[in-house]
């Protein structure tokens, strides 16, 4: 067998086995009460704090391969987004303010600090939201396939978000999940089994409200807006992404004043968790940290 097919396998198995506990995390939950609303998190390692926030219709197992490296070197706290994974389905306004209120909250309570922010999809316009109202508690931004950040794609309706982010049978999941990742092989029973996961994690209406907010363009950028974020950023996109488009990341990196773009290959929409191997160093990198073999 040859390297290349080696490689290859080893992805494959990784991914497989990956996929079948994508809902389980190593690292213990907690629980907080933010505002009427149970917020799942994690909170390991000390040192500077990084704040993970993931993306619409997924929840903080999207970091699951990169709490462990990060808590070597800095306190990381990974939250669900009430409405999302382990976390409160109360009936509150999900739009961007309120989970940049929900941050801010959470950041006063466990008393982080000054943090940085890690935030993938619609965590990354969470976490342009929150530089843009909470400067002076921001240290840095690392941006993961940033989505939603201009609003809704143009042509794209909150009814076409919410089909594609809420899958109802397996051909949607398989479809999901051919678009959020580079390898997209999967056997029937991992896509009824994630089916079943994502429709039990997803099953309030965080989704469906905070698509027809961003379609009613609340709380998004514009062009001038996003070059008065100051802070230093970095910018991480798959070249397969099929969620988000890597030119949308390019012309974001083009406004912000300090920014800079990496493209990851052979990644789709959750380089972080698809790439980690090679996603990781490049963290610790722009955190200033030599990564651990």
């Amino acid at each position: 067998m040859n390297n290349f097919a080696a490689k290859w396998l080893a992805r494959r198995f990784l991914i497989g086995i990956v996929l079948m506990f994508m809902h389980t995390l190593a690292f213990a939950n907690q629980k907080i009460e933010i505002d009427n609303t149970v917020v799942n998190y994690v909170d390991v390692g000390q040192g500077p704090t990084v704040v993970l926030i993931h993306g619409l219709g997924a929840d903080l197992t999207r970091f699951e391969h990169n709490i462990e490296c990060l808590s070597r070197h800095f306190r990381v706290v990974a939250l669900d987004l009430p409405g999302f994974g382990d976390s409160g389905k109360s009936k509150v306004p999900y739009n961007g303010k309120y989970y940049v209120d929900v941050v801010e909250k959470l950041r006063q309570r466990l008393n982080l600090g000054k943090i940085t922010l890690i935030g993938n999809s619609m965590g990354g316009w969470l976490s342009l939201l929150y530089a843009q109202t909470h400067n002076s508690h921001l240290d840095s931004l690392i941006l993961i396939a940033p989505a939603f950040v201009f609003g809704l794609p143009e042509r794209i309706s909150a009814a076409a978000i919410i089909s594609g982010a809420k899958p109802k049978t397996n051909i949607q999941m398989t479809q999901y999940m051919q678009r959020v990742l580079y390898e997209s092989d999967f056997s029937d029973k991992q896509i009824q089994d994630n089916l079943a996961k994502h429709q039990t994690k997803n099953r309030g209406d965080g989704i469906k409200q905070v698509a027809y907010s961003l379609q009613n363009n609340e709380f998004v950028f514009t062009p001038l807006s996003v070059t008065k974020i100051t802070h230093q950023t970095l910018i991480i996109h798959g070249d397969s992404d099929g969620i988000v488009p890597v030119v949308t990341s390019q012309k974001l990196n083009e406004l912000l004043p300090h920014s800079r773009m990496i493209i990851i290959e052979q990644s789709g929409h959750w380089p972080q968790w698809e790439n980690h191997s090679v996603v990781n160093p490049l963290l610790l990198e722009f955190l200033g940290k030599k990564s651990s073999p």
